[in-house]
């Protein structure tokens, strides 16, 4: 008789509800730096917390766009293996990109905004930096926040929140973009403004 142990397929299935909550609070907290478990680890040049988010959020319908320094053979096949997510090289046309560093302003206009019917076809952007906290940094405000969240955010240049204005701006068009790193997460969604830069 088969016996067949299905206590390791339950815990990865726990994991990804859990890792689908903590996404889902980041996203209705913007700036709000969420943290993980050692259970994420990182693959390759990609850290844990973008690893985490493409196993969360991208499956066989999302292309997904990578960097140069992601575009490596061992991210691909995680990415494949993974997500079954179709990898392309056209920023234009994709769900979910990732980002090694922080990008310039033009790189980050390459990328799909959504249309007025269809403001939800737009491109979640998930970007690598060096460090998460709060408490100092750029202030944000608008919903999710009761009156103003300060977020730093180690890599983000001012140039970065300038673009963001104008991306702020363009609601109900527009990107969102979530920040990693190893240990952490936090989400900037499009209709979060920038209300001082420091």
């Amino acid at each position: 008789m088969l016996h067949t142990d299905t206590s390791e397929f339950g815990e990865i299935a726990l994991q990804s509800a859990s890792d689908f909550r903590l996404i889902m609070e980041a996203m209705s907290r913007p700036g709000k730096v969420m943290n993980f478990d050692e259970i994420h680890e990182s693959t390759g040049t990609m850290n844990a917390g973008s690893s985490m988010v493409a196993m969360t959020l991208c499956d066989h319908e999302t292309p997904v766009w990578l960097d140069d320094e992601l575009s490596t053979e061992e991210v691909k096949e995680f990415v494949r293996f993974n997500c079954s997510s179709p990898i392309t090289t056209d920023p234009g046309g994709i769900q979910f990109g990732f980002f090694s560093k922080p990008p310039s302003n033009e790189e980050l206009e390459r990328f799909p905004l959504g249309t007025p019917a269809y403001p939800d076809r737009s491109a979640t952007l998930v970007i690598q930096i060096d460090g998460l906290s709060e408490g100092s940094g750029v202030v944000l405000g608008g919903p999710g926040i009761k009156t103003i969240h300060k977020l730093n955010a180690n890599g983000l240049e001012k140039s970065f929140w300038n673009w963001w204005q104008q991306n702020n701006m363009r609601f109900p068009l527009g990107i969102d973009v979530i920040l990693t790193t190893d240990t952490s997460i936090a989400a900037l969604p499009r209709t979060v403004h920038v209300m001082e830069v420091v």
